[in-house]
């Protein structure tokens, strides 16, 4: 037979014992031709007949029928119609027993009401049946319908090993996850690790001045001092504090310290929602940080909407897919688009700070933020 989905041929096994069936398909794509499925059908129908051995004709013949009306499989009780008493009655009544004679033949042996009494006539025929059936002994129920085993050992042993790939694919998929797992979690340490690091960085000094967005300039001795250059949104904002306008290098340095805190504090930085809007040239989806994703598994060609959430120092790439076999093509899109916006939702309270300059006055403002504020009446407690 052939089967269009799996697009191969294929043998198909079917036993049926004691009221059940066990059906199994062997395709030749998959067990290495038609000689090699033939013999794994054949194996396999060979253990389920060794498992579950055929019915005996005993058996069979003990199976109460629905026509039964005695309760016991082969008695019944019979009238003789033809023998009539004075008032017109049967007269001869009998309890029988079909006896079985193991060649598809049966023969009836009956016993008279008359002679032995109901309930002797019904024992007589029931012990009558139960001794037919013990002498068909080990006779098979249909024996010319029984396949005999052909199966040689081999065979036996490359069915076993066929019918335990799945299993041990199953397995190894199974250890392909834990070391996925293992390696995402190493990965999340080495990133913890990473932003750890930069958050110690951050507290070190950014510039030559030891200040962040500020920088040394060295000229004639009326002519250094030093350079405010802060940058939001592609336009730039820079003052130069002279040592020779600001009576010294000290209070140049106060100075520039000033002006750059409170251009921060005026120009505020954008979302990270807001700077992961623009759309790399590379992209081919025309959505930011939606692209479509073609891999092929265990021989099949799959492809998928996916979304990814952007970069996030400290944490973890995180990606959602959309099977296109699975939505179809326009819904699976949409759905991917749906998840990069939720992606991106989560970092509107978040400020795009690409430069360490940036993360270290963010951090020095929050600092700040955080310290008490000591008033002259704590002071004059102290």
């Amino acid at each position: 037979m052939f089967h269009s989905q799996v697009k191969s041929y294929y043998v198909v096994v079917m036993i049926r014992r004691n009221g059940k069936s066990y059906t199994k398909r062997f395709y030749e794509n998959r067990c290495g031709g038609e000689q090699t499925t033939l013999k794994l059908a054949q194996a396999w129908r060979d253990t389920i007949i060794a498992a579950h051995p055929p019915m005996s004709m005993a058996q069979f013949c003990a199976i109460v029928r629905i026509n039964n009306s005695s309760g016991i499989s082969g008695v019944f009780h019979k009238t003789h119609a033809k023998r009539k008493n004075s008032r017109g009655e049967p007269e001869s009544h009998a309890w029988a027993a079909r006896i079985p004679l193991g060649n598809g033949k049966t023969r009836i042996q009956s016993f008279l009401v008359q002679t032995y009494g109901e309930a002797g006539a019904k024992q007589r025929a029931i012990a009558a049946r139960e001794q037919g059936l013990a002498a068909l002994g080990n006779t098979l129920y249909k024996p010319e319908q029984q396949p005999e085993p052909i199966s040689s050992a081999a065979d036996i042993e490359q069915l076993e090993a066929k019918l335990r790939a799945p299993e041990e694919r199953r397995k190894q998929r199974a250890a392909k996850r834990i070391a996925k797992d293992q390696h995402v979690a190493q990965l999340a340490a080495k990133k913890q690790t990473a932003a750890e690091i930069a958050a110690e960085q951050a507290l070190q000094k950014a510039t030559s001045s030891g200040e962040p967005y500020i920088s040394r300039y060295i000229g004639a001795t009326e002519r250094s001092g030093f350079r405010v250059s802060i940058v939001r949104q592609g336009r730039s904002y820079r003052k130069s504090f002279a040592d020779g306008i600001y009576g010294g290098t000290t209070a140049a340095l106060e100075a520039a310290k000033i002006w750059r805190d409170q251009t921060f504090v005026a120009l505020p930085a954008i979302s990270k929602a807001q700077a992961v809007t623009r759309i790399p040239a590379a992209n081919t989806s025309g959505v930011a940080g939606v692209y479509l994703r073609r891999e092929v598994v265990d021989g099949k060609r799959r492809e998928a909407w996916v979304a990814y959430a952007p970069k996030q120092a400290g944490k973890l790439n995180r990606t959602k897919g959309f099977s296109i076999a699975k939505y179809g093509e326009k819904q699976a899109f949409a759905l991917a688009v749906q998840a990069r916006r939720a992606f991106v939702a989560e970092l509107t309270d978040v400020p795009h700070l690409p430069k360490h300059a940036a993360k270290q006055m963010l951090f020095a403002v929050q600092l700040a933020m955080s310290e008490p504020v000591i008033t002259d009446q704590d002071r004059d407690v102290g």
